[in-house]
């Protein structure tokens, strides 16, 4: 009597152990194959052509600093799979962003003399890596984004 009492005991234990454990959900970084893959889908859907059902490109923003007059913002593309639903991050780009359209700031020493480029509505991309955000698709995901986070 006392065998089952030890083996059910166990065996609840155990069931309460693996019933909780919460599944990791991190992003995987993609291939360079996998990459030029999408971005040649991203330059067919900039012509007319109609979106790819194979998976979802979404972008999460995070305030890294904030300071007078601007806001220092790190951006990152993810795309979801829709088949295996897994993300995957494509790129990760900090981002300035004036507080004010006419605000003048001095870039060249915010940014270190280091590349940059001029986003569409203002904002400086700082370091950039790969030309994603200047894609309509993707540019209207960032500014969705961006104007949540800041409460734009």
């Amino acid at each position: 009597m006392k065998k089952i009492k030890n083996i059910i005991v166990t065996t609840l234990i155990l069931i309460g152990l693996f019933a909780f454990k919460k599944a990791e959900d991190t992003p995987i970084l993609l291939k360079t194959a996998e990459k030029q893959q999408i971005i040649k889908i991203l330059s067919a859907q900039e012509f007319g052509c109609r979106p790819s059902s194979e998976f979802n490109i979404y972008v999460e923003t995070t305030l890294l600093k904030k300071y007078r007059g601007y806001a220092k913002i790190k951006a990152k593309v993810f795309v979801l799979d829709k088949l295996s639903n897994k993300k995957s991050m494509l790129v990760s780009e900090d981002v300035l962003v004036a507080n004010y359209k006419d605000s003048y700031l001095n870039y060249n020493k915010l940014t270190g003399n280091s590349k940059t480029t001029e986003l569409q509505n203002g904002d400086i991309i700082i370091n950039e890596k790969e030309n994603l955000l200047s894609y309509d698709f993707i540019y209207n995901r960032y500014t969705i984004a961006t104007n949540k986070l800041l409460n734009i």
